[in-house]
């Protein structure tokens, strides 16, 4: 279930020619281009996401840590001048969950532009594949940011 922000954030543009992509969790905020460490509980919360305003664009989060090829926690496709309210969810928020014993964990956001619509209605969590999805939905990369959770 994707939570409705009721309040208006501010359209983020390109700064110097970068795209500015901000991922603001309760107690910190991906702003730069470093990878901080947290907990789980300070990520249980869906982020609010701050895009830049291109017309259609991707946003993928996933572990690439797991022991599957990747984990994906949350993928919106179609989003709009960087409404991600109005994106597409195809697979709902799901904040990190790293088994015990498994050490660190890396999660990516990673921020793609579409040139058309994509029309998927599901994927799985598990076994999935960000090189497979990029290529097979012709999409470009734009942005990353990162945040490491350990177990």
């Amino acid at each position: 279930m994707v939570k409705r922000r009721t309040k208006k954030l501010r359209k983020t543009k390109k700064r110097g020619g970068e795209i500015v992509m901000n991922i603001q969790y309760p107690s910190f905020s991906l702003r730069n281009n470093s990878s901080l460490a947290t907990t789980i509980q300070a990520t249980e919360e869906e982020p609010t996401v701050i895009l830049p305003s291109i017309p259609l664009t991707t946003l993928i989060m996933h572990d690439p840590n797991s022991s599957q090829p990747s984990w994906l926690h949350w993928l919106v496709t179609n989003i709009p001048n960087g409404h991600i309210t109005k994106g597409s969810v195809i697979v709902p928020y799901n904040g990190p969950s790293p088994p015990k014993g498994t050490g660190t964990h890396n999660y990516k956001f990673e921020l793609y532009k579409q040139t058309t619509q994509i029309n998927i209605s599901s994927l799985e969590r598990n076994h999935f594949s960000p090189e497979s999805f990029i290529n097979e939905n012709g999409l470009t990369f734009l942005k990353r940011k990162s945040f490491k959770v350990n177990t």
